[in-house]
């Protein structure tokens, strides 16, 4: 039975630099940071525009209630 010895590098063979390790690790860890706060960016956007809706919709139930309220009594 053939077995092959699979040393600390590369598919071709060529030893990984540690530093080009560690700076792969850095540039995803940065682009996890930067693709989290732009969600949050964006959630909390959302959420203010939701806010908005939330309260367009309770002024327009409001003038709605008053109006069938008004047309009823008269």
């Amino acid at each position: 039975m053939n077995t092959a010895v699979i040393s600390a590098g590369t598919a071709s063979g060529r030893p990984i630099r540690h530093s080009t390790v560690a700076e792969r690790l850095r540039r995803a860890t940065a682009a996890l940071a930067w693709n989290r706060s732009a969600g949050r960016r964006h959630a909390s956007e959302d959420l203010a525009l939701l806010h908005e809706r939330r309260l367009e919709a309770e002024r327009l139930r409001e003038e709605n209630f008053r109006s069938v309220t008004f047309a009823r009594l008269f």
